[in-house]
């Protein structure tokens, strides 16, 4: 079901019969807004893994320890249990190029500290051999 806001219009965009409630009794076209946020999306993105149905952890958990018995059972035809492979293939990758990028900030950002630290200790030395250099020659 989705979580969509429901359109002001009453008439259903798809075959422009009066809808009365949520889906167009003529068609079954859900009357929501057809323009959504990003955020809409993201969450209704996030929550299609995530739902109380338990597909989603169900296939990592046999995908993880089971994996025979994943494929057995997907290629038999039990495929409502389980995600669809290309829908979990692209939520993984999402999820494994999206986090490091979230977390490599502050490793950069420590790397520059440690960097400028090294160099400002070099310019300390340096100064320090000019001080001995100067002493030693008046």
């Amino acid at each position: 079901m989705s979580h969509g806001k429901i359109r002001e219009d009453k008439t259903c965009l798809n075959c422009g019969h009066v809808v009365e409630e949520r889906f167009c009794p003529h068609c079954g076209q859900e009357n929501v807004e057809p323009k959504q946020p990003f955020h809409y999306l993201f969450t209704h993105f996030i929550e299609d893994f995530t739902h109380y149905d338990g597909q989603f952890w169900k296939t990592i958990k046999y995908l993880l320890f089971r994996p025979g018995k994943l494929t057995k059972e997907y290629l038999a035809g039990k495929r409502q249990l389980y995600v669809a492979p290309v829908k979990l293939y692209i939520f993984i990758s999402f999820i494994t190029f999206f986090l490091p990028s979230l977390f490599s900030g502050s490793e950069e950002e420590m790397n520059d500290d440690s960097k400028k630290t090294h160099a400002s200790q070099e310019i300390e030395k340096e100064k320090r051999k000019n001080r001995l250099l100067n002493l030693q020659t008046v």
